[in-house]
């Protein structure tokens, strides 16, 4: 089957004009290996993509793996939470289990000991799964697959394209494929606490499933609890429950969340990667409510053959969600990192505001009124002027005028100090 030119946001045959007769016939493994090829393409000749980082993210089989309930279904994929990871010799207590910060290792051949030391050492491995900074082994990650909650689940979560778009369209399977293998790539050569973790891949390789950290829940899931407790700190009974302290607690929670999604993504940006589909719900928190941004199925890195003679991307267009997408994406002009600080502010605006930007417009009337006649949102007098100040510029709709994420967390970080001290600004 010939090599299909495939984008996140379409697939073209190319020079192949049999291209959608051959694709109908294509089988699984055909698009398998044709999605392995486009990715090869366009990942050659980077700066952020590594493979000897992705040579160290451990494989395992589907029958090793043991699926629980569906967590969430996209465009393209499905994500199930894993209830237990199972591997030859990882059935046998441990007489040695360190998890150290960083470069640890289990080996599964030291057998013995006893069940209390077992218990012992399983109490202790959510600490060490935040803290270490190198990849799981296949050992760890099927011994921390049995660490569950009752209340939170296990620990793990598996990513794959859905299956029954193989058969319904195989076009769109194809661009799954190519997005979730991209995604792990890119994935793998990441590091950073707000960003989401790569813990595993498939054995027949990047596109077939990835496994990643369960997150508790959205950004999108948190702004309704927030929504609930701003209402009950302005009723009547607010009075009798501590609603100034309330208020207070919830202002210093929402100003870290934007400042923690501000630092994966000046990360991201550091690495000369642009994620262009930042929306509330692919932003998460894990169990220990650390913010982490994920779905980077739209991820890409800037390249310079693709960068016109201002220094912005020809790029494409429309892509992301209409309400937190950038003028320049939704009008199919060149643009850069910038979008992402364009979404962001619309984050920013919903978390302050706690309700959605353009609420009640539809898409059409975005494309009018906000693309191309540059309506914005309110900004109110409650909040601080250095917040009001700083949304205007990230939505600016002037590329050059829209500030870099570094200015941004230099800006929240002045702003959670003061409310730190006082808890009295919005």
């Amino acid at each position: 089957m010939a090599a299909l030119v495939v984008t996140s946001g379409h697939a073209s045959h190319g020079s192949n004009p049999n291209f959608k007769e051959e694709i109908q016939h294509a089988t699984v493994e055909d698009l398998k290996r044709t999605a392995t090829l486009v990715v090869a393409d366009e990942t050659a000749d980077s700066g952020v993509y590594d493979s000897a980082l992705e040579e160290k993210i451990p494989r395992f089989e589907m029958n090793e793996i043991r699926l629980g309930r569906t967590l969430g279904r996209g465009g393209f994929c499905t994500v199930t939470e894993i209830e237990k990871v199972k591997i030859a010799g990882g059935e046998t207590n441990t007489s040695r289990f360190r998890l150290k910060k960083s470069r640890s290792s289990l080996d599964s051949s030291d057998k013995g000991g006893d069940d209390m030391e077992w218990k012992s050492v399983a109490s202790e491995s959510r600490k060490d799964l935040e803290n270490q900074s190198e990849p799981f082994s296949r050992t760890q990650l099927a011994f921390l697959s049995r660490k569950k909650s009752r209340k939170k689940g296990g620990y793990f979560a598996l990513k794959q394209v859905t299956l029954e778009m193989a058969s319904l369209n195989k076009v769109n399977y194809l661009k799954g494929l190519v997005d979730l293998s991209t995604e792990a790539k890119l994935l793998a050569a990441l590091d950073h606490e707000n960003i989401i973790r790569l813990c595993g891949v498939s054995m027949e390789g990047f596109s077939d499933f990835i496994i990643i950290e369960r997150l508790q829940e959205t950004l999108s899931g948190r702004l309704k609890k927030w929504m609930k407790t701003d209402r009950q700190c302005k009723g009547v009974t607010g009075v009798f429950t501590g609603s100034k302290m309330k208020k207070v607690a919830l202002d210093r929670e929402r100003i870290s969340t934007a400042y923690s999604i501000a630092t994966g993504i000046d990360y991201l940006h550091s690495r000369n990667v642009i994620f262009r589909d930042l929306k509330p719900d692919n932003v998460g928190f894990d169990g220990h409510g650390i913010t982490k941004i994920f779905d980077f199925g739209l991820a890409k890195e800037l390249k310079e053959s693709r960068r016109t003679d201002d220094g912005l991307y020809q790029m494409t267009s429309f892509t992301g969600a209409v309400r937190y997408m950038a003028p320049e994406v939704g009008l199919g002009m060149p643009y850069n990192l910038s979008v992402d600080v364009y979404s962001w502010s619309m984050i920013l605006w919903f978390i302050l505001a706690l309700e959605p930007p353009y609420g009640f417009y539809t898409e059409d009337m975005i494309i009018d009124r906000v693309f191309k006649r540059g309506s914005r949102p309110a900004v109110f007098e409650s909040w601080s002027h250095e917040l009001g100040n700083l949304m205007k510029c990230s939505w600016d709709s002037t590329i050059s005028k829209r500030p870099g994420f570094s200015e941004i967390c230099n800006v929240l970080r002045s702003e959670m100090s003061i409310k730190g001290k006082s808890g009295t600004r919005s």
